[in-house]
């Protein structure tokens, strides 16, 4: 296993490692904002609640994943490794770094509140919807998130009908996946 697949960013010492993230966003894709979801928990609720659970998603993930999988040798390494590496972080930045982190959990949480609650619930039901920006908003928010992930939220929609298109070309495909006749009528 390489390093890259321990976590994206140690945001927290109880973080999943990727393979286990990938894991369980496969799963949501099954169930989108049901019961069934792993990703229910912030997603579905109030919107106070579903704000306290992105702010707190990774240890909540991980706490859920293991309720679920168990402990393992690999886990274990992955989480020293990640120890280790917030450790040295800790070490070399120290309040600058604490700053940092306390930024980037805050973007963390403010992404989550976007890629599960905006598009898994609009108008009181749960679903999977598209995201509408004004131009203004798309285009700052891409200035300033990138397209990628602008686009990913605009067409969350597209990408759960069809999780193998890459985002850049999710807006592309939307004509063709989203106004195709579906096979259960």
């Amino acid at each position: 296993m390489s390093c890259l697949a321990i976590s994206p960013i140690p945001l927290s010492i109880l973080t999943l490692s990727y393979p286990q993230i990938c894991e369980i966003h496969l799963a949501h894709h099954r169930s989108p904002a049901t019961e069934l979801d792993p990703d229910a928990y912030h997603i579905r609720g109030n919107f106070f609640v579903v704000i306290l659970n992105a702010l707190s998603a990774p240890e909540q993930s991980f706490i859920r994943s293991l309720q679920v999988n168990g402990f393992n040798l690999q886990l274990g390494l992955d989480l020293l490794i990640k120890l280790l590496i917030l450790g040295i972080l800790v070490f070399l930045g120290g309040e600058k770094f604490f700053w940092f982190w306390l930024f980037m959990r805050i973007v963390y949480g403010l992404g989550d509140i976007v890629f599960f609650r905006l598009v898994h619930h609009q108008k009181g039901k749960y679903g999977t919807y598209e995201i509408k920006f004004s131009s203004t908003i798309e285009t700052w928010g891409e200035r300033i998130f990138g397209k990628t992930v602008i686009q990913a939220a605009i067409n969350h929609d597209v990408h759960h009908q069809n999780p193998g298109i890459a985002v850049h070309h999710l807006a592309t495909a939307r004509p063709y996946i989203m106004n195709f006749p579906s096979n259960e009528s």
